[in-house]
């Protein structure tokens, strides 16, 4: 009598465990829903500059994205400083608020160098895309030229030294 009341203890245990795991797992599908719909109503704003202060609300909001979603709304976020350029203060603004909130933000630290570059401020700039350079985002390559072009223009044509600010960026992000 006593085996089967251990038998039944552990199956009402080994039933528990699952019914709890099958809960996680619609707790993370429901979740994931409602973080798709929300960005794919972000997505379809057409002004710019709303849809990227929107992408930023967003990001404060779900810290823990997603990481598929989190790579689509990078891309969205992206696209809309690519497409407010010529407005270099909100540009940088906006970018400032994402890397606040996320300070390994590729994309919002590539467009933040561009900015500083058009401002003159080569070194806060070389820092931005060193930083944007070595992290994975559709900026990345992007990132990689402008600092070598950067770099060049501010040191006599030469890549020397490049590497030493290279590590000591790479030391930061760690």
């Amino acid at each position: 009598m006593l085996a089967v009341a251990r038998i039944f203890v552990l199956l009402v245990l080994a039933l528990a465990v699952g019914n709890s795991t099958v809960l996680a797992q619609d707790a993370e599908e429901i979740r994931y829903a409602e973080d798709y719909e929300r960005l794919q109503e972000i997505i379809k704003v057409s002004d710019p500059a709303k849809k990227a202060d929107q992408l930023v609300a967003y990001y404060k909001a779900r810290p823990h994205l997603d990481s598929k979603l989190k790579v689509y709304a990078d891309s969205n976020f992206g696209n809309a400083l690519k497409d407010l350029i010529a407005q270099p203060d909100l540009v940088k603004k906006l970018a400032q608020n994402a890397i606040a909130l996320r300070p390994k933000f590729g994309e919002a630290l590539f467009f933040y160098g561009v900015v500083l570059k058009k401002e003159s401020k080569f070194d806060e700039a070389l820092a931005a895309f060193a930083k944007s350079s070595l992290i994975e985002s559709s900026r990345q390559p992007e990132a990689k030229q402008l600092f070598n072009t950067t770099y060049q223009g501010t040191h006599n044509g030469s890549l020397v030294g490049s590497d030493k600010l290279i590590s000591k960026v790479k030391a930061e992000l760690k």
